[in-house]
């Protein structure tokens, strides 16, 4: 764990609360799979 990442978390935590450190949607590629898809294999 590097010191910047732990500055990161600090400022999520200190803009919304605790509520900030949930992450929201992952950054990067969208799945492949559709919302059917994801239904039949959950």
């Amino acid at each position: 764990m590097t010191v910047q990442i732990v500055r990161d978390w600090v400022a999520r935590f200190n803009d919304p609360g605790p509520d900030g450190l949930i992450n929201g949607e992952a950054p990067g590629k969208p799945s492949p799979l559709g919302d059917e898809q994801r239904t039949a294999l959950a």
